[in-house]
Order: C-alpha cells, then sequence, then structure tokens
C-alpha cells in the first residue's frame, strides 16, 4: 500500500477545509431573509463589496456594493475618493436621505459622465433587502489609489482602500478573494511538496 507522508496529507487536509468553506462563502445561491435582517440589526456597519474597475476607449467605470444588514435604506452617504501621490484628484459623495431621497455631489475634480445607484423594493432575499448597488462614470485620469467610504443614519461607518502600486490605470480589477486564496493555496502545497521532497512513504 503506497501513503503519502503524514505532513504532506495534514497539510493538504488543512488547505482542502479552508477551499471548502471560502467555496461556500462566495456561493451565488440566494441566501433567503430571516426576520432579524433588515429590520434593524444594532452596532452593524455598512460593508463595501464587490468593487469592480473597468477602461472603456478612455472611460472609467467603477461599480461596487454596500451592503447593511440593516437594509439598504439605512445607507445615509458613500463617498468615493481618487489619490495620485497622496493628492485628493477626484470625490464623488452620494447621499441618501431618511425618505430616501437621493443626490450626487462633486466634491474635487470634475469629469463625472454618469451615476447610478440601485435597490430592490423586494424584500424575499438578504440581498434584496441589503444591498446598494454603485455605477460611477466618468472620464479618465491618472490616479493610485482608491478609496470608498460607506456611512449609516446611525453614524457607523466602514472603508476600503486599494492600492494600484504602479498597475497600468485601464486594466480591469476586480477585488474578490477567492482567485487571492487560490493562488496562497497553491504556494503552500508546493512549499510543502518541495520541503518533503515529494516523498511517499511504504506501508
Amino acid at each position: 500500500m503506497v501513503k503519502l507522508s503524514s505532513r504532506f496529507n495534514k497539510s493538504l487536509i488543512f488547505i482542502i477545509v479552508i477551499i471548502f468553506f471560502f467555496s461556500i462563502s462566495f456561493s451565488s445561491r440566494p441566501v433567503y431573509a430571516q426576520e432579524e435582517v433588515g429590520v434593524g440589526v444594532r452596532a452593524v456597519r455598512p460593508r463595501i463589496t464587490e468593487v469592480k474597475l473597468e477602461h472603456n476607449l478612455g472611460t472609467h467605470h467603477l461599480y461596487f456594493d454596500v451592503f447593511d444588514l440593516n437594509s439598504w435604506r439605512h445607507v445615509s452617504q458613500v463617498s468615493v475618493e481618487f489619490y495620485r501621490r497622496d493628492e485628493l484628484v477626484r470625490h464623488y459623495v452620494f447621499n441618501q436621505t431618511e425618505d430616501l431621497q437621493r443626490s450626487i455631489e462633486v466634491r474635487r475634480g470634475d469629469g463625472l459622465i454618469d451615476f447610478e445607484s440601485e435597490s430592490s423594493d423586494l424584500s424575499e432575499t438578504v440581498d434584496q433587502r441589503c444591498t446598494l448597488s454603485f455605477h460611477f462614470q466618468f472620464s479618465g485620469i491618472n490616479y493610485d489609489r482608491l478609496t470608498i467610504r460607506a456611512v449609516d443614519h446611525a453614524g457607523g461607518m466602514s472603508e476600503s482602500t486599494i492600492n494600484f502600486h504602479g498597475i497600468t490605470t485601464g486594466r480591469t480589477i476586480t477585488v474578490w478573494l477567492l482567485p487571492v486564496l487560490i493562488i496562497a493555496t497553491t504556494a503552500v502545497i508546493y512549499k510543502t511538496v518541495k520541503e518533503t521532497g515529494g516523498k511517499i512513504d511504504e506501508g
């Protein structure tokens, strides 16, 4: 009977378990809302998710979602800031009042071509109750950092910052954890195999 070394087996099992749990967390299957979701969850701040940047023929597109367990109606302000060498070059601010009046404000720079904010009037799933989606379209600029802030009506705030470190503006960049996890786990497998010399135990 041939079996892998004990050390390799343990590492492989650990990696498989990690990938399994993250695969579940990123499942696209709808999650149906429970009574406590979207009806007032204390001390829960909004979260910024699914950030994506695209560039097409000199025009930039920024997509992202703000997820709030108190409902998308609880989001009061979303700030989008572009920096170049620590200098703020573009600053857009979305506001939503408690009676759901929405507005967009340009505080620095210009170039905003189009803006959309979308939410669902349905309440069957958690996403429908809690997700506010954004799309900013603007003219081309040079930037090396993007900061997005989301604030709710209770004053809770979350922030997400992306540093591009010389990435050419114009590439599509999707902020998603699973591809990063796969790369990291592949590196761990390679390191483990290298350390064990690919040896197997005869039994």
